[in-house]
């Protein structure tokens, strides 16, 4: 089950009071998305996870946060301009909103996820050229980062987006790094699927990967770190 919340919050930007929408909890089940998207009730409220103030439009996972880097980007022709691009759906927008912030702070890997949150809603608009690219803009952000789950998204994120032979590189070298080896079932998974030119959307594979235990914990956990839950 979803639940909202109704909050009561001041804008770090515009110093307003607002009151706002946002995610107060919802539940997982069944197997991620090999991206790392969840399933059930959650797989539908990740538009809830990112907030905008109706003033100033800031966006971010608390709007109640933030710094300079956002106080100058909130009032660029650039931010008003993802703010007004039609060709996304509304909440992706915002989470686009927040990549940029993001990236202006180095926090790439939060950028990375925010431009993947985008690309989720965009699927789900049937907005394809736009979740695409917005997935080679979170490969961008993961070029610059380093952790085991960001190395494992990479390859995911090349296979999505057609980059089959690097996306077999990469999983080729990690199926043979020691601090992989937890992995491997899902790596070698994921060689199955780049060797058949398979660019959809799967799901971690039944009985090779636990989803109710191991790969949810770390999916939920990855996202509630970013601030997304």
């Amino acid at each position: 089950m979803t639940l909202p919340l109704f909050i009561e919050t001041t804008c770090y930007v515009c110093s307003h009071s607002v009151s706002l929408i946002t995610l107060g909890s919802t539940s997982f089940w069944g197997p991620y998305d090999l991206d790392g998207r969840p399933s059930g009730p959650g797989r539908y409220a990740i538009g809830l996870g990112i907030e905008v103030c109706p003033h100033c439009h800031y966006c971010a996972p608390d709007i109640s946060i933030g710094n300079e880097k956002a106080q100058e980007l909130v009032e660029t022709s650039t931010y008003r301009l993802i703010l007004e691009d039609k060709t996304l759906p509304e909440r992706a927008r915002a989470f686009v909103c927040h990549a940029v912030v993001s990236t202006a702070n180095r926090e790439h890997t939060n950028a990375a996820f925010a431009y993947l949150h985008a690309a989720w809603l965009c699927d789900d608009a049937g907005s394809e050229p736009q979740a695409l690219s917005l997935r080679h803009d979170a490969l961008g952000q993961l070029e610059r980062c380093g952790s085991k789950a960001d190395h494992l998204l990479t390859v995911e994120l090349l296979r999505r987006t057609g980059q089959l032979q690097k996306a077999r590189y990469l999983a080729d070298h990690l199926l043979v790094v020691t601090d992989f080896a937890a992995y491997q079932p899902l790596i070698a998974y994921q060689i199955e699927l780049i060797n058949a030119g398979n660019r959809d959307r799967h799901s971690f594979p039944p009985g090779e990967v636990d989803p109710t235990e191991k790969d949810r914990k770390w999916a939920e956990e990855e996202l509630r770190k970013r601030g997304f839950l």
